[in-house]
């Protein structure tokens, strides 16, 4: 039963992040590097007797298009939540994780090919073009000279093309550092700003602490929290001060907790 390794698929989603900073949260990564590898989970079914030709058989229905789909929208609520990031974000980077097993498979030299379009189609694909080398089925045959064969043939045409596309998104995606000195509740002309952010009063300070760390807002809600309709000024518990970096797509993503404390907020004069 050919297929590319378990430990080679996480190289598609850890190079995804390095272009998307605000994805890099280490239960995005953990969930997306075993999403990578999760189609291959048939296996079972395989060894239960499943025809490997059949719809649910090895590289059938657990490495279409539709079941990327389908996890990636059953995982999206709790892990938007837990990380602070859009549930869009989160949603297209599961379904890219789960969906590239499938792609990267279809790149092998051996066995059936992958069932993408099921159900749609039971017909199954391959890359004109297949330079990995398949892995053996068993420990045994994994650690001989077939599985030293592998490993070299997927860093080759694996690892080597996601070390080379992340570094370049990490150097090309930096995140910018946000402004240290500007005045409380202003916007900079490098595009970095400083909210307050009131306290809630029935939630402890780390778990706050936390969430403000992971938290991605939009830079109209950064607008509203730098200057309330309500105003913080009435009376109001600052609980820190933020440094948020504003990209391109109108995002802001918080780099840091620069100062935290816990003050009464000074009145501030209604607009006429």
């Amino acid at each position: 039963m050919p297929m590319a390794t378990c430990f080679s698929h996480p190289a598609v989603p850890l190079a995804i992040v390095c272009w998307f900073p605000s994805l890099r949260r280490r239960s995005l990564l953990v969930a997306a590097s075993l999403l990578s590898a999760a189609p291959d989970l048939d296996a079972f079914g395989y060894f239960s007797g499943v025809p490997y030709e059949a719809w649910c058989g090895h590289r059938g229905c657990t490495h279409s298009l539709l079941c990327a789909g389908v996890v990636a929208a059953l995982l999206t609520p709790r892990l938007a939540a837990r990380s602070g990031v859009p549930k869009a974000r989160v949603a297209a980077f599961l379904f890219a994780a789960c969906a590239s097993h499938g792609v990267v498979d279809m790149a092998t030299n051996g066995g059936h090919g992958i069932a993408l379009l099921w159900p749609f189609t039971d017909e199954r694909w391959f890359w004109p073009w297949q330079p990995i080398e398949v892995a053996p089925l068993g420990i045994r045959a994994f650690f001989s000279a077939w599985g030293v064969e592998v490993l070299a043939s997927e860093f080759v045409w694996l690892w080597l093309p996601a070390i080379v596309l992340g570094a370049i998104g990490l150097c090309l995606r930096r995140p910018r550092p946000g402004a240290t000195c500007a005045p409380t509740g202003s916007i900079t002309s490098a595009g970095s700003s400083r909210a307050l952010v009131r306290s809630p009063a029935a939630r402890p300070r780390d778990a706050h602490e936390d969430d403000l760390r992971a938290r991605c807002v939009r830079v109209d809600d950064v607008e509203d929290a730098v200057e309330p309709e309500g105003g913080l000024g009435r009376g109001g518990r600052v609980h820190g001060v933020l440094s948020i970096d504003v990209a391109a797509d109108r995002h802001a993503v918080v780099l840091g907790l620069l100062q935290f404390r816990d003050q009464t907020a000074r009145p501030r004069p209604r607009r006429s």
